[in-house]
């Protein structure tokens, strides 16, 4: 069961706290917050022609990274490529492994998504690696591949010293098992910033699935209040009411609530319930 997030009314305006580094990098980037709506154009003059226009890496013929791509990205070229996404191409292992390779040094790409890549675990080997570097991807999708425990043994070993990843995909990786997810179970003792981790149809009993779920939980809800109250510290944020009803934050949760409506003029209505 998903835990319960903060809910706000904000008159015409609604508020998501879920997913907020969800999809990025489109053409045109809306923002919205207090009513107002803000553009940002994507600077693109010196992009790479084949990433003009297109969050999607267009490949040679052979299914390879073009080396100028590679670069570009290895070199955080432009600002505006926060997301790459190569779903459903067979790159194999080699190819994701250069990928990984170029990502090491990147410092503006968010998302990486690698679903139904024909990689296994050797790529995911590599991408391990990259995550022990980069300091800016938080999610990362890995449906529907070949991977198997060593994969996710790997992964567990980057999640010690990465703090920055906080969405992890893996479904569908059917030769994964209960000793994949073993691993990966076991990091979260000592990793506190992936909140998001999915691992269906991989042959886990619904008993492993129950406890990660539970594992989650009071991260999603513990990050979706983190964000309510560095909203409520700007006067900006247009927000006239608060429901925390059924939402347990405890007495110091409220103390820091209290601390960050001190100064703000718009809430009007606040909703502690049992």
């Amino acid at each position: 069961m998903s835990p319960r997030l903060p809910s706000v009314s904000t008159g015409s305006d609604s508020v998501s706290w879920q997913n907020s580094r969800g999809s990025a990098a489109q053409d045109e980037v809306m923002m919205t917050g207090g009513g107002d709506k803000y553009r940002q154009q994507k600077q693109q003059s010196h992009l790479p022609p084949t990433l003009k226009n297109d969050t999607h890496i267009q490949l040679t013929s052979n299914s390879k990274i073009p080396s100028h791509i590679l670069n570009a990205i290895s070199s955080s070229t432009d600002p505006s490529i926060t997301l790459i996404e190569l779903d459903k191409n067979p790159l194999g292992d080699s190819e994701v492994s250069r990928l990984a390779h170029a990502l090491m040094t990147n410092t503006t790409v968010q998302t990486v998504s690698l679903r139904n890549c024909k990689i296994t675990d050797r790529a995911v080997k590599a991408l391990a690696d990259c995550l022990q570097r980069n300091a800016t991807i938080t999610s990362l999708h890995l449906d529907a591949n070949r991977i198997t425990r060593e994969g996710c043994a790997s992964l567990s070993t980057a999640l010690i010293k990465n703090e920055t990843l906080s969405s992890l995909t893996l479904n569908r990786n059917k030769d994964l098992g209960d000793k994949g997810v073993v691993y990966l179970m076991n990091v979260l003792e000592h990793n506190s910033t992936l909140i998001t981790l999915e691992v269906k149809e991989c042959g886990v009993e619904g008993k492993r699935l129950k406890q990660i779920e539970s594992i989650l939980a009071d991260r999603q809800l513990d990050s979706a209040f983190e964000s309510l109250l560095e909203r409520l510290r700007d006067d900006d944020f247009r927000v006239t009411g608060i429901d925390m009803s059924g939402r347990e934050i405890g007495d110091k949760g409220v103390i820091r609530l209290a601390e960050a409506l001190s100064d703000n003029t718009q809430v009007r209505q606040l909703r502690l319930r049992a």
